[in-house]
């Protein structure tokens, strides 16, 4: 038997798959031959398993098949996504098993961007916090994207704050050729967080880099994620990035409760016994707009319904709710 006809098994998630390596080097040099072959085409092994989406794989394996997989077949669209976020995963798969050829076919059948009709009128920068269950190993989700996604939420960094939070993250430039499949792994499932909570929760915004990512793996089987991004906007943009709305998309905007038009914040520090030298223990920020007093709205988020301004409380509860650990005083 020639050695085109070997056959190796791919185990994605909880699927299997085989592969000869007549298809593995139809677009080679890429992560299957790296992995399965040695540098005189030789087998290094059999199996490999990676934490990527099943569905997207059919695909791929249609390619190296040699066949024609655009326009997707609607059967052929993974769950919870439309042929248009399908083609933009397909990419961020090609990338990671580096089929160059099939990231270019990605990017000439991905839909181009209609040409602004106004100008970019900053660019800033973003963080985007959250968890998810993740693998024994730490380096991906164990859950459905539609799991963990709704525990993403985004905030807006002054160039401060980005500057001091940002010290140590991690990018794919930063890897080292024994990191790379594993940050390759990472920046494909950060990228989609990215595009799903830009989408959801900010408008106007033309584009986006991910600019990098931290993450805490401290508590087992349990990874708490910050990723850091940069955003152009264009007049019109809105966003519940301000962390004191926790993520009531009412409040701020044009016509919305506050305006967008000249407001000032006031710092309310209130103490137990009413007095200008009491202990702390609440700490509100109301508006003032147009000669009215606009105080804070409650959060939708699940766990702080109730709240609506810093309390002891408030810090307690919203801690394992974005995944941080408490260390409020």
């Amino acid at each position: 038997m020639k050695d085109t006809t070997d056959t190796y098994t791919i185990v994605v998630r909880d699927r299997f798959f085989k592969l000869t390596k007549a298809q593995m080097q139809r677009d080679a040099p890429n992560y299957f031959t790296s992995h399965f072959l040695d540098s005189s085409g030789q087998c290094l092994t059999r199996i490999m398993e990676i934490s990527r989406d099943p569905f997207l794989f059919e695909l791929v394996l249609k390619y190296l098949n040699g066949y024609q997989i655009f326009p997707i077949h609607p059967t052929l669209v993974p769950p919870c996504s439309t042929p248009e976020t399908a083609i933009g995963d397909l990419r961020a798969d090609a990338e990671f098993y580096q089929l160059k050829e099939l990231v270019n076919l990605c990017r000439s059948k991905e839909a181009p961007k209609s040409a602004p009709t106004v100008r970019f009128t900053s660019s800033q920068i973003a963080v985007i916090t959250g968890y998810f269950n993740s693998t024994a190993d730490g380096i991906a989700p164990s859950e459905s994207f539609e799991q963990y996604i709704s525990r993403f939420y985004p905030t807006l960094l002054s160039e401060e704050r980005y500057n001091a939070a940002s010290t140590g993250m991690l990018t794919l430039a930063s890897a080292a050729p024994s990191q790379l499949s594993r940050f390759l792994i990472v920046n494909g499932w950060s990228e989609r967080i990215v595009r799903a909570v830009v989408k959801r929760d900010m408008s106007s915004v033309e584009r986006w880099e991910l600019l990098g990512w931290k993450r805490d793996v401290s508590t087992p089987g349990v990874r708490h994620v910050i990723l850091f991004v940069k955003i152009w906007t264009a007049p019109g943009f809105e966003t519940p990035l301000d962390p004191s709305t926790l993520s009531v998309r009412h409040l701020y905007g044009s016509d919305k409760v506050v305006d967008t038009k000249k407001m000032t914040f006031v710092a309310q520090l209130i103490a137990a016994d009413n007095t200008a030298n009491g202990k702390l223990v609440e700490m509100r920020r109301p508006y003032v707009q147009d000669g009215k007093v606009i105080q804070n709205t409650k959060s939708t988020i699940p766990g702080l319904t109730q709240y609506d301004s810093i309390t002891d409380s408030f810090c307690a509860a919203q801690k394992p709710v974005f995944g941080d650990i408490n260390v409020y005083t």
